[in-house]
């Protein structure tokens, strides 16, 4: 260990009346992070924990200090952080957004992203399941209510189109595509991750080639009517 109060770190340096040693009314561990280079150059992050040590008078007589070498917890870090990142621009890029479910608390929370599909401010939010199933269309909430029992009973992707409330009081078709990916000991449901998107284009698109396709349906039907028609006067 080092001893002497001139290896303290300040914040553990308490000055004594005597000048030699110092006295520590509290003693308490410091923690801290250190990044520096070894002998080959490479640079390592070191967690190193102090903790000053006392006599039987309370005098200080030693600090000791351990260190551990978390360089490659510090990399997987920042890796998992830049994969979300990742993960995050490519869904904003795409038009979606993930959702998480604690089925234990029964809360949901979105992503920022979730809340831009429905003309909120982007900010991630949480709220009770049945806050969430009262801001689906109400022709639309029984198959959500069927499509959420059948997940509970199975680990594959679950996929649903539906209608959402959004901020103008209009009706967006949303997707929503998710999966169980906790369970307790006894098989019960704990967790469910998806990503919701908005389809309402496509759903619009999709309705207006169905009624271009029953126009024409109807023209058809006139026009042989009145081939039918002419051929009988003929």
């Amino acid at each position: 260990g080092q001893r002497g109060p001139e290896r303290l770190p300040p914040e553990l340096q308490v000055p004594s009346a005597d000048g030699l040693t110092d006295g520590v009314a509290a003693p308490r561990c410091s923690q801290r992070e250190v990044w520096a280079h070894g002998a080959d150059g490479v640079a390592r992050c070191i967690h190193w924990s102090d903790t000053p040590l006392l006599n039987d008078r309370g005098e200080l007589v030693e600090f000791q200090g351990v260190g551990r070498d978390i360089t490659g917890l510090k990399r997987a870090n920042e890796q998992a952080l830049e994969s979300e990142q990742r993960l995050r621009l490519a869904l904003e890029v795409a038009g979606q957004g993930w959702f998480e479910i604690d089925l234990v608390t029964g809360l949901s929370t979105e992503s920022p992203n979730c809340a831009r599909l429905l003309g909120y401010a982007p900010q991630e939010r949480s709220f009770p399941l049945d806050t969430w199933m009262q801001g689906i269309h109400p022709d639309d909430r029984a198959a959500m209510v069927a499509v959420t029992q059948q997940m509970a009973s199975s680990d594959a992707l679950s996929r649903e189109e539906y209608r959402r409330r959004a901020s103008d009081g209009s009706w967006r078709w949303m997707m929503s595509v998710g999966q169980v990916v906790k369970r307790a000991n006894d098989g019960a449901p704990l967790r469910v991750v998806g990503i919701h998107m908005d389809v309402t284009a496509r759903r619009n698109d999709e309705e207006r080639l169905r009624e271009t396709a029953a126009e024409l349906a109807r023209h058809r039907a006139n026009l042989e009517q009145l081939v039918v028609e002419r051929t009988i006067e003929l």
